[in-house]
């Protein structure tokens, strides 16, 4: 997960990350209007906790002519993942897209999970507000809307908001025998 430098005056609501090459949105993507048949082969430029900036293929200079900002779509993959988004902005062959009905949820175990609303990302920080705020464990799992699992750990709660922090991720090399 790179960070994507924004542009002054870029008033994103969420900090941007550009999508590598191995990810799941990395390859197969496409945009459906509902009510039509046509799939928009696209590819996932970078992403952010709440949308999407997609680039379509092959390039479509006419984009305006099959979406409009506010109307309603599907980003999908062939293997079946799929979100619901709003075009917020059209720009050449690009699409801004906001995801809709956005889910965000601490998974504390396979069997408990709580649904939380997102408030703000930055950097390694994110709020989020969960009423009632059950017993947590010192580290454990946010599945933010866009589908990504990152682990997290507890930075500070008041009343029912709790301020995350990214686990920082170890990696070891095998110990030779």
């Amino acid at each position: 997960m790179t960070s994507w430098k924004q542009a002054p005056g870029d008033n994103r609501s969420a900090q941007r990350f550009t999508v590598e090459e191995g990810s799941h949105l990395a390859h197969g993507a496409h945009v459906v209007v509902p009510g039509k048949t046509r799939e928009h082969k696209c590819r996932v430029a970078d992403y952010s906790a709440t949308g999407y900036r997609v680039l379509l293929l092959p390039p479509l200079l006419e984009a305006r002519k099959y979406f409009a900002p506010e109307q309603e779509a599907v980003l999908g993959r062939r293997d079946g993942w799929q979100r619901t988004v709003s075009v917020r902005w059209i720009e050449g062959n690009q699409l801004g897209l906001m995801i809709l009905n956005p889910v965000t949820r601490l998974i504390l175990s396979e069997q408990e999970a709580y649904e939380c609303t997102l408030l703000a990302s930055q950097m390694d920080m994110i709020r989020v507000a969960l009423e009632p705020q059950p017993e947590l464990p010192p580290s454990f799992n946010l599945e933010l809307p866009n589908g990504d699992v990152l682990p997290v750990q507890v930075r500070w709660s008041r009343d029912e908001e709790l301020c995350l922090q990214l686990v920082p991720q170890v990696y070891r090399l095998p110990r030779r025998v």
